[in-house]
């Protein structure tokens, strides 16, 4: 069938042993399958009562009755129907007495071998399939049948399944996106397709099935309302194997305008091509990724699988190519938050990129370039100027936050953060920024960066409001990323944050008139930018509310300190907060219970700004408060505890941040992968215990590995050149392996505070820590 084995290092597997009823959601998410362009939720071919087949394919949303766009759950392309003596394989009466599901992220296969027994009969099932990295169109399952004591009359369809709805939604009410607009078989290959019922998007999937057996068995098509079938019938002899191979592709009216002759030519092109080869590309393909992507931790490997299964999650997620595409905030693994790209994106999942996959990051910067215009208009409907990008956002720009959510006790409440939760502005220009201060590539900012960092500068400096009486600037009636308090002004992240954009706007500036100044010129003619405008956002950012007191506390948000104090007393056994008993849901406001990291999120991305004593008080006033109600929240606190050297408080926060999904901490994992938390986790490695930073163009580097690791090993690009960082507790060593400028030039490092040069000549620094 292949010739691909299992990878043998345990640190690259994700182990299955039982089908468990109440983990079928949870497990479906965790063995998610994907490659940018589609993420295929790990379900059993057969399907089972509870399950949830999920096919997602990158920026395919639909919308209806004018309610916000949702990504589509497609049909799926995997669903077997396996009937033994007539009697269903997925049927309560056929008994699992053995069961194995392998995940192989080092070459995204998995595995399955699954023995089933009905009647003193016993039958092995077994399966291995994955969707390709390197032809991101193709897919490819193989599975096979064997009676294992006796014959048996078999029946097997593989079925490209039109019967799927989203389900994953708080109104609790399924949607079905899509209607069958086409139907095809020829021979071997059959096809399905669908378009989708508001944005008339064309879905196209073809499968061909072949036997790989020498004998001839029947075959037969045949398609019901919702699906296509191809149905082979046999007898099976004791102990002989029956398989299979399904070529599968999937293509949209986004890449294809006939999608159905693209279809069928993928799956032709890919049964001549043959099984193997499309199976050795697409492992080459991962093992180039792995090759920039990997962290090996030496001496307790405790979270070595961890580690590596959150950056697969975030690899399968992310446009490999330039799709138009971002990532959503539960990647492509479900439709909770009905798929949409929020700030978690910029702020969270954006660093692991930006050190790793320098093309996909850009992919990632292009989505939102090409939606400036739609950010101009967000920001025009709500009397504003300049651009205003979404709080949450599909495929069009818009912004598509809904009008109600359901909350943590399932009241549904009214959301009101498209029109007040404004840092999402200055979050999509942070993330910016952190991408030429790695990349420096000021021809990508030139051609794209510069237009879109002074129209967000032109819609903060048209959202403050001046105050006379203060003689500051203040931004009022926002949500800050704790979101427990609504409608509250000055929010400290918010301004400070808003500072930041206004002042890059103009060093931007400054630096692309410098080296491309036609192109600087054009902008600012295309806009009209006028020269006073900087030197008000320049006033605006030095004169902007900032709500710290002497000691270096820093108020939230203006009011914050007078409501009602809350402290967290109580934790569950993985160490997240309870609850506390004295506080309704509905009372939190109230309160100064905040949900996820806020000022503490602040002193993380400006760290060099805020002294270590700042911290401290902060982190001592804000940890006993922050009920952690997101899975984005802890890493933060967990690399400011690094910073401030709270070493012995760090071993409970380590399975809240590497496992969070693993072990489905926030109990909603069936809903999808938390793509903030993936990101958050590998900052705390890269940016916490190896201490990477970026400052003034330079590399610094200050490690503080945990008590029992003895070494740390990863890769980064900076500034088109790719280093290898090999840490233990003594010393750093750093290679320079590639640089792609092709020229001889030098690198400025900063290791535990001392300077360093490194170059193509001499190409290695060894620090003593």
């Amino acid at each position: 069938m292949y010739n691909q084995r299992l990878t043998k290092d345990q640190y690259w597997i994700l182990t299955e042993s039982e089908i468990e009823t109440e983990k079928i959601n949870v497990n479906e998410t965790l063995f998610t399958l994907g490659n940018g362009f589609l993420g295929s939720r790990g379900v059993l071919e057969e399907g089972t009562e509870k399950s949830h087949a999920g096919t997602y394919l990158a920026g395919i949303y639909d919308s209806l009755n004018e309610e916000p766009a949702e990504i589509v759950n497609c049909p799926n392309p995997l669903k077997i129907e396996i009937t033994i003596d007539g009697v269903l394989m997925s049927n309560k009466a056929m008994k699992v007495v053995q069961h194995t599901r392998k995940l192989d992220i080092k070459k995204a296969l998995l595995y399955r071998k699954t023995i089933f027994e009905y009647e003193n009969k016993k039958f092995e099932f077994s399966s291995m399939r994955f969707f390709s990295m390197s032809n991101i169109h193709t897919g490819v399952m193989c599975f096979a049948i064997k009676p294992i004591n006796g014959n048996a009359k078999i029946s097997v369809k593989r079925i490209i399944d039109g019967n799927r709805e989203n389900v994953m939604r708080p109104e609790n009410t399924n949607v079905k996106y899509f209607t069958i607009s086409e139907k095809f078989n020829d021979k071997e290959i059959q096809y399905l397709e669908v378009k989708t019922k508001g944005l008339k998007q064309t879905i196209g999937m073809a499968d061909l099935t072949e036997y790989n057996g020498n004998e001839p068995i029947k075959s037969n098509y045949f398609s019901g309302k919702e699906i296509s079938c191809i149905e082979f019938s046999f007898i099976a002899k004791k102990q002989k194997q029956y398989a299979f191979t399904s070529f599968i592709s999937i293509f949209t009216s986004r890449e294809q305008n006939d999608v159905k002759k693209a279809c069928i030519n993928e799956v032709i092109k890919a049964q001549k091509k043959e099984l193997n080869k499309i199976l050795k590309n697409h492992t080459v393909k991962w093992n180039r990724i792995w090759n920039n992507c990997d962290i090996e931790i030496k001496g307790d490997k405790t979270y070595q699988f961890s580690v590596r299964f959150n950056a697969y999650q975030l690899i399968i997620a992310s446009p490999q190519q330039d799709i138009d595409s971002s990532i959503p905030a539960k990647t492509l693994s479900g439709e909770w938050y009905k798929g949409h790209i929020f700030w978690d994106t910029e702020i969270y999942a954006f660093p692991f990129f930006n050190y790793t996959q320098p093309k996909v990051i850009k992919n990632l910067l292009m989505y939102r370039a090409r939606r400036l215009d739609a950010a101009r208009k967000g920001a025009e409907s709500q009397n504003f100027k300049g651009a205003l990008w979404p709080w949450e956002s599909a495929f069009s720009g818009a912004d598509e936050t809904p009008d109600t959510w359901v909350n943590f006790d399932g009241t549904i409440i009214p959301v009101h953060n498209k029109y007040r939760e404004h840092h999402i502005a200055a979050d999509v220009i942070y993330a910016l920024i952190q991408y030429y201060n790695v990349s420096g590539d000021t021809k990508f900012m030139a051609d794209h960066g510069l237009e879109m960092i002074l129209e967000t500068a032109r819609f903060l400096a048209s959202r403050v409001e001046y105050n006379e009486k203060k003689r500051k600037y203040e931004i009022n009636t926002v949500i800050g990323p704790n979101e427990f308090q609504e409608c509250v002004n000055n929010n400290s992240y918010t301004n400070y944050m808003a500072g930041h954009a206004l002042r890059s706007a103009e060093n931007l500036y400054i630096e692309i008139t410098k080296t491309y100044p036609k192109i600087a010129g054009r902008i600012a003619k295309k806009i009209n930018l006028k020269e006073n405008e900087f030197e008000k956002w320049e006033k605006i950012a030095e004169n902007m509310v900032f709500l710290q007191s002497e000691n270096g506390l820093i108020e939230e948000f203006e009011g914050y300190f007078k409501k009602r104090d809350s402290i967290i007393t109580k934790f569950d056994k993985n160490g997240m907060p309870i609850w506390p008993s004295d506080v309704k849901i509905s009372d939190v406001g109230k309160t100064q219970l905040v949900k996820q990291a806020d000022v503490i999120l602040l002193l993380y991305l400006f760290s060099s700004e805020f002294s270590k004593e700042t911290k401290l008080i902060n982190f001592e006033y804000y940890s006993q408060r922050t009920i952690h109600k997101s899975s984005l929240s802890i890493p933060i606190y967990m690399i400011i505890a690094l910073e401030i050297d709270l070493l012995d408080n760090l071993d409970r926060f380590h399975t809240l941040v590497f496992d969070s999904d693993l072990k489905d901490v926030h109990g909603n994992t069936c809903q999808g992968i938390h793509a903030a938390s993936l990101g958050g986790a590998w900052q705390v490695i890269v940016n916490g215990f190896a201490g990477i930073r970026i400052k003034d163009h330079v590399l610094c580097i200050n490690p503080k590995l945990p008590k029992k690791w003895e070494g740390l090993k990863f890769k980064i690009w900076f500034r088109n050149a790719l280093f290898e960082l090999k840490m233990t507790k003594q010393q750093t060593h750093i290679n320079l392996l590639k640089d792609k400028s092709r020229k001889n030039r030098s690198f400025e490092l900063e290791v535990c505070g001392k300077p360093y040069t490194i170059s193509n000549i001499s190409n290695e620094v060894i620090a003593e820590a």
